[in-house]
């Protein structure tokens, strides 16, 4: 039986979206894309990033279930260890970028 890992992924790349707010200023800083006082202005729109992250995330998980032909409640309940799995992924990716990721490019980058 072939297994579908297509939830496992849009919860790693709605943790990558989240974890923007952190890692998007040391890329800017670190390239030479922006001033580091512009680089640091987007920290504070973290609530966004995350936000933007579980959107996403909840846009791909009813497109996923709706391929499936079963955006429902039945749905929902027959996929519902995908489900918390891809949410736990997202959650990890964006624990590891935001924490240690951003934190040893960061050390990298303010030398």
């Amino acid at each position: 039986m072939k297994r579908d890992h297509k939830l496992l992924a849009f919860g790693a790349i709605g943790g990558f979206i989240a974890s923007l707010c952190c890692i998007g200023p040391v890329i800017i800083v670190l390239f030479g894309l922006g001033s580091l006082s512009f680089a640091l202005s987007i920290g504070t729109y973290s609530w966004l990033f995350i936000s933007l992250g579980i959107i996403f995330f909840v846009t791909a998980l009813i497109f996923y279930l709706n391929k499936k032909k079963s955006c429902n409640i039945r749905g929902v309940k027959k996929h519902w260890k995908q489900i918390i799995v891809a949410f736990v992924i997202m959650a990890l990716v964006l624990i590891i970028i935001k924490y240690w990721l951003a934190t040893y490019l960061a050390q990298i980058a303010y030398r």
